[in-house]
This record gives structure tokens, C-alpha cells and sequence, in this order.
């Protein structure tokens, strides 16, 4: 069974990959820069190029799926695929999406409730907030450059995951002998605040790191003047304002009822992170 991994290059998809070659599976690793990835298949993919199907589907029962990004529609682009993989025999279906987008919401809540609709085995899996937003994504840089990081999220908590607990649950639900058919929420081991992160990284970099609280709108215009689209925009701007509200402060226990190892800690993956802030 060979397990087709979009999105293959990214921070979820290079580690599922990474974790399925190591269990000794037919990995095929699909992006739209085709990069090579050791043990693995790879192949030139983009949603939106009709022409990269057939080589990312054939032999494939099993795909990691990634939307888009910077696309806040994803079904119109993904929904294509999703067809020509179900007629070419895809069988399983997992898809990242996120704890603030529900079924038949906005982004990846329409996806999610499409594969409810076709798919006969699928999951949907809802992490929180990346801890490596801090030390892979948007944050890295200003902390870096400025010792500082921006959210609209005021004193709002968030039970940060580590993405590589994501990937153990992924490959749980790519490969386990269970048909989950059903969303995960995936949370970390506790609910902090963005101040207790500037703290926590404070401590462990050895230098001032401050949260910056924005407002709503002032976030939506650092994001546009960064060059995101302004519906994009928007509705990650509206993600902090729910979290101020408390929208994510809840704890999840799927990733250790899922791959028995017990979520990191956000001190501990400072600690193993330290060398990107440096």
C-alpha cells in the first residue's frame, strides 16, 4: 500500500513521511517543488494542475492531505483531487485541519465535512497552535530580530502542541488497523497564554522576549502589509480575538489515547529548539 503524503516538504508532512519510511512503508512524498526526500517516491504536485494527478494517486490507498495555503476556500482547489483520488481507489483520507474550524465552517471546515460525505475511511485531525510557529513560522523572526512576538490574542490560553506529536497521531490514522472516521482535537499537555511563552523563552534563550498585544485590526494590517491576502488575513486575525475570548483553553487527551506517549511540555521543546532563536 503505497501512502501519499501532500504537502511532503512541509513541517506535519516531512515528519509523517519521515516516520512512515522508518516503519518501513511505501511513502510517496508530493509537492510542488518535488523535493527528494530519502526512502521516499517524490513527485511534482499542485492542486490547482490537473495534469500532477495521476502520478500522485496511482497505487495509493492512503493520503496525508494539506491544504493549500493562503486560501481561505480550500474545498473549490481541493475537491478536485478528493473526486479523482476516490475514483482511482483511494481509501483512506486524513486531513489536517485545526481545533478553531469546525465541521462545515470556514477554511478547512468545508473539507472536513465533504470527506464525511465521500470518503469511507477518514480523519480529521485539529491540533491547537503549532509550538513551531515560535521557532519554524511567523514568529521566529521577530523574535530573533526584535525579541518580540505579535498577537491579538490578549491574555487568552492556548494548549500549544509540538508537531511532532501531530505526525505520531498522523500515522496512527494513515496506517492503524482502526477506521476512525472521525475529527481529533490535538492539544498539548497544558493551557498557556502568550505572556508565559515570552517567559518560557525568556528563560530559555537567555535574553528578553516580550508579547506584543494588537488589536484585532492592527494584526489584520501587519498581516496584509507582510503580503497575505487580506480574506486570509482576516479570518487568522478573528483565530486571536476568539482565543482572548477563550476559545482555545482546553486540554485534549487523543494524543496519548492515540500513540500512548504523553504531549510535550512547551518548556521542553524550548529547550530543544533554543538553537533557532540564537
Amino acid at each position: 500500500m503505497t501512502i501519499l503524503i501532500t504537502g511532503g516538504s512541509g513541517k506535519t508532512g516531512s515528519r509523517i513521511a519521515k516516520r512512515l519510511i522508518a516503519l518501513d512503508q511505501d511513502v510517496r512524498v508530493a509537492s510542488r517543488s518535488n523535493k527528494a526526500l530519502e526512502g521516499a517516491q517524490s513527485v511534482q504536485f499542485s492542486w490547482y494542475d490537473k495534469a500532477t494527478f495521476a502520478a500522485a494517486v496511482e497505487g495509493v490507498k492512503s493520503v496525508y492531505l494539506l491544504a493549500p495555503a493562503n486560501d481561505a476556500e480550500p474545498l473549490n482547489a481541493m475537491k478536485p483531487f478528493i473526486d479523482y483520488m476516490l475514483a482511482h481507489g483511494v481509501k483512506r483520507f486524513v486531513l489536517l485541519s485545526a481545533s478553531s474550524l469546525p465541521k462545515g465552517g470556514v477554511m478547512m471546515g468545508a473539507v472536513h465535512a465533504y470527506l464525511e460525505q465521500v470518503a469511507p475511511e477518514w480523519a480529521v485531525l485539529r491540533p491547537t497552535w503549532f509550538m513551531q510557529n515560535f521557532s519554524e513560522q511567523q514568529h521566529l523572526h521577530t523574535i530573533k530580530d526584535s525579541g518580540c512576538f505579535y498577537s491579538a490574542t490578549d491574555n487568552g490560553k492556548v494548549p500549544f502542541i509540538d508537531v511532532n506529536d501531530i505526525a505520531n497521531v498522523a500515522v496512527e490514522a494513515l496506517i492503524g488497523d482502526d477506521i476512525l472516521n472521525r475529527d481529533l482535537i490535538l492539544t498539548g499537555p497544558q493551557s498557556i497564554s502568550y505572556d508565559e511563552v515570552a517567559n518560557i523563552l525568556t528563560q530559555v534563550i537567555g535574553r528578553q522576549v516580550k508579547h506584543v498585544k494588537l488589536s484585532e485590526q492592527e494584526l489584520i494590517t501587519r498581516f496584509v502589509e507582510s503580503g497575505m491576502e487580506d480574506i486570509y488575513a482576516q479570518a487568522l486575525a478573528k483565530m486571536d480575538t476568539a482565543i482572548s475570548k477563550g476559545s482555545e483553553d482546553m486540554i485534549s487527551e487523543e494524543v496519548v489515547n492515540m500513540t500512548q506517549i504523553a504531549p510535550t511540555r512547551f518548556n521542553i521543546f524550548a529547550k530543544s529548539a533554543v538553537k533557532a532563536w540564537l
